[in-house]
């Protein structure tokens, strides 16, 4: 769900603009404190001041490739709206440790709190997927579905008992009836009991909903892996028979947990460093699978849910299969073989090589991370789950930070910035386990449907509707936490500058602007559906334009006479505009490499407020009036009014 990058440079150059002009305000504070030494104050600053105007536009080409074919809404290589509100941000608090630390405490509590909202989202991407209404009815029948059409990660043939197979399955052990029922260690257990079935599976109702059995031939006498279904009649308070699919599908999931913590971040941790492929010696041929698996993730994160001529809202918007997904999404590049076959080297290896580091290979401590998400699966607390998952990269970066070749906050940030982008992919993936595609796959078998997949990747190509809605929807739940934190951090930049106006004695634009900022939380609550990239962008420019944009160039008469409330011209918005328009030509803004203030910037500045002085104590504007009605047939004398210009 990539920004439409003309309006997300626009974002970015508003940003940037109002950190520039903080940065040289800052700079000539320095210069009058210290006398013009420059010498000093670029020793003092080295330290404090980053810039991040110089190379804003090579650093937005990277970040927002346009893509050739504009009939089709995604790229090879994406770049999701999650990483760009994360640049956004980081334009304007800088990549501090305390900032992204928070963001990341805010992706923790994400995660947790999505076990409210994730299965109203399942239920209906499920149904979909089933491809019929919830008030279709279904016959009692045996069913035979194969292993592999669930067991999408081959997690069912791991032991429950010890590490890392352990972070699959529930805590508790499988007992009928009660809720939520540990279906996926049932689904573990009966794969090393051949042909001896559970009887009368319960669901949230207290209704049977089935019998499952692991057998090695189905009714075909295909010889494999699969679980014998026996569908059971669901019967009503008076005995009449309910066999209705919506229902089906909700009584199954009420009765189970949708995903477990610590599933999560261990799938985290495997995306970030591969841990859980090399802990459970994954072969080469499912790794390959799930790096594909992953990369078509990405890229669905990287869809935009717009329609051609208008926003949606709604909610509602789906991707039109002909415009935007064709057999070209699952197709991969030359860059993402060699990343696999490198991954695959790394995961033999026992290391990951972490671009950030110089490309140093770093072993990984299995053993650690397995410890702290035995932590993890063990702590029962809210606030005890959320501590043990911000700590998670600490702990490993600290294991590895005499082997640095950068420094350590430098590794640490990037460390915790792939931390965060790779959660929603993983809440995805853990989600996506044999309990939660069981119910599904029964469903297609019962209204007879041949729709099974052979592996992961058949999976995605068989189901992306349900892959691509679904996993767009979890992306949106942490697009919608990430832009209330830019949208607080964007007042605050506003809220400086808005301060240095009324310095300047603009009390009026100071009014003007506090009420509009006031405003904005009834605008931003009109954004109902956070795939949609063009609505978050707006909402985002309307942000920025509050300290700029404070009123129309002219108004009609009568509304003429609201003019006096204009704030009239100030130096410092005619400084960021000027510093808007050099950025766009990649003119460098910010501090000299040293640290030290740009000299250049900061005289164009002086000059701006010269002009300002000047027309402060001299200008003049003569205005000609005429002739004024004096009710009821008077009139007045034309004359000459003389003013200021403010």
């Amino acid at each position: 769900m990539p920004l439409p990058s003309d309006k997300f440079d626009s974002a970015a150059g508003k940003i940037d603009g109002f950190k520039t002009y903080k940065e040289v305000s800052a700079g000539i504070k320095e210069l009058k404190e210290k006398g013009s030494n420059f010498e000093a104050a670029a020793k003092d600053k080295a330290q404090g001041i980053s810039s991040k105007a110089q190379g804003l536009t090579s650093q937005a080409e990277s970040t927002i490739a346009s893509a050739k074919d504009k009939a089709k809404q995604f790229q090879q290589q994406a770049t999701t709206q999650l990483d760009q509100l994360l640049q956004l941000i980081s334009l304007n608090t800088g990549n501090s440790s305390s900032t992204v630390n928070a963001l990341k405490g805010i992706f923790n509590k994400v995660i947790i709190a999505t076990y409210k909202r994730i299965p109203e989202i399942l239920l209906q991407e499920a149904i979909n997927a089933v491809g019929c209404s919830q008030q279709q009815e279904f016959q009692p029948q045996v069913l035979y579905i194969k292993v592999p059409s669930i067991d999408l990660l081959n997690i069912l043939f791991l032991s429950p008992d010890e590490p890392p197979g352990r972070f699959c399955y529930e805590k508790a052990q499988p007992q009928n009836g009660q809720a939520p029922f540990a279906m996926n260690k049932l689904l573990n257990q009966i794969l090393n009991q051949e042909n001896v079935p559970f009887p009368g599976y319960i669901g949230f109702s207290g209704k049977e909903l089935f019998d499952i059995e692991y057998v090695t031939v189905d009714d075909q006498g295909n010889f494999g892996d699969f679980y014998k279904v026996t569908l059971k009649n669901r019967l009503s308070l008076n005995g009449q028979v309910q066999n209705k699919v919506g229902d089906f599908i909700v009584d199954y999931y009420k009765s189970i947990k949708i995903f477990d913590v610590a599933s999560v971040y261990q799938l985290v941790m495997d995306l970030i460093m591969n841990s859980f492929s090399i802990s459970a010696n994954i072969g080469t041929k499912q790794v390959e699978l799930k790096s594909k698996f992953e990369i078509i993730l990405q890229r669905i994160l990287g869809l935009c849910f717009d329609n051609t001529n208008e926003i949606d809202i709604a909610g509602t918007s789906k991707v039109s299969e002909t415009d935007a997904i064709d057999e070209s999404f699952f197709q991969f590049t030359d860059i993402d073989l060699r990343n696999i076959e490198t991954k695959l080297s790394n995961i033999s290896q026992g290391v990951i090589e972490f671009e950030s580091c110089e490309n140093v290979k770093l072993p990984v401590d299995t053993e650690l991370i397995n410890s702290q998400l035995d932590l993890l699966f063990d702590a029962d607390n809210l606030e005890d789950q959320i501590e043990i998952a911000n700590n998670l990269t600490d702990v490993i970066a600290d294991k590895w930070k005499n082997l640095l070749t950068i420094p350590y906050l430098d590794f640490k940030l990037s460390l915790d910035l792939s931390f965060i982008k790779e959660l929603p992919k993983a809440l995805c993936t853990a989600i996506l386990s044999p309990k939660v595609l069981l119910p599904i796959m029964i469903m297609i078998k019962a209204l007879q449907q041949q729709l099974e997949a052979v592996d992961i990747e058949d999976f995605l190509k068989k189901f992306k509707k349900f892959i691509i809605n679904f996993m767009s929807k979890l992306g949106a739940i942490f697009l919608e936490e990430l832009f209330k934190v830019l949208k607080k951090e964007i007042r605050k930049l506003i809220a400086s500058i808005i301060s240095d106006i009324q310095d300047e004695r603009v009390q009026k634009a100071y009014l003007i602007i506090s009420q509009l900022v006031e405003v904005i939380e009834i605008v931003v609550s009109l954004i109902k559906d956070y795939r949609s990239c063009k609505s978050l962008i707006d909402e985002i420019l309307a942000l920025l334009r509050l300290a700029g944009n404070l009123v129309g160039n002219q108004l009609p008469f009568p509304l003429a006479f609201g003019a006096q409330l204009r704030s009239g011209t100030s130096g410092i918005r005619s400084f960021i505009n000027t510093i808007e328009e050099m950025q766009k030509l990649g003119i460098p803004t910010g501090p000299m490499p040293d640290g030290s203030p740009n000299l250049g910037i900061i005289s164009m500045f002086s000059q701006l407020q010269g002009q300002e002085k000047e027309s402060a104590q001299n200008s003049k504007t003569t205005t000609a009036l005429p002739a004024l009605t004096v009710l009821p047939v008077m009139v007045t004398q034309p004359d000459q009014a003389d003013g200021l210009i403010q």
